[in-house]
């Protein structure tokens, strides 16, 4: 997303969060975290955990709730084991075992299948080395093919936005015309002369 974009998203956030203990490096932190993202990935994963996230969310939440829209739901790393007590039943320690999911050839390649088949862990242990180790592998490679090509590293900065008005964002983020808020100044400055001869200002 571009500069402009990023700070939009990061306004909605603050708008939402109004008692949210953040300051506004924390709020340039979030854009360039942000920045290597499609805007209406964004739009779609803060929307969501706006209304289901009593406080702020992290930049790793937002990331992760992008992934999931535009991934979808990360596989269980559970449900990945049983490819590998799968294959220990069906290949044994002396073939070479073929798995349909990349992942779990990385993992079983970093174990050993050897180790796996024969070695002196429990399966127990075995099983969670792996789950934690799929799990990892599988949310680094997610948010690496959610970055927009070319953009793999957020962007530092390189000039300054202009202020923002957040609530406006907002307004406009879930579909509501900002003009309500325009009509809204004008009403409000035509009455100024008004308020004046009432104190005799």
């Amino acid at each position: 997303m571009t500069p402009a974009e990023a700070a939009k998203s990061v306004a909605v956030l603050a708008a939402a969060y109004p008692n949210a203990r953040s300051s506004s490096a924390t709020f340039q932190v979030y854009e360039e975290m942000l920045a290597d993202l499609d805007f209406d990935l964004v739009k779609r994963a803060i929307s969501r955990l706006v209304c289901t996230s009593k406080f702020l969310p992290t930049i790793a939440e937002i990331r992760e709730a992008s992934a999931d829209l535009s991934l979808g739901p990360s596989r269980n790393a559970i449900n990945a084991w049983g490819d590998v007590t799968m294959a220990i039943r069906r290949v044994g320690y002396c073939g070479s075992p073929k798995f349909n999911d990349p992942l779990v050839a990385d993992c079983v390649r970093i174990m050993g299948w050897r180790n796996l088949c024969l070695g002196d862990s429990t399966e127990m242990a075995d099983r969670a080395r792996f789950a934690e180790l799929y799990a990892d592998m599988q949310r680094k490679q997610r948010l690496n093919d959610l970055s927009e090509p070319g953009r793999l590293l957020p962007e530092a900065r390189t000039h300054e936005l202009p202020a923002r008005n957040p609530l406006a964002d907002l307004a406009q983020w879930v579909g509501r015309p900002e003009q309500g808020a325009e009509a809204a100044r004008e009403t409000d400055n035509a009455r100024i002369p008004e308020r004046r001869a009432r104190t005799g200002t």
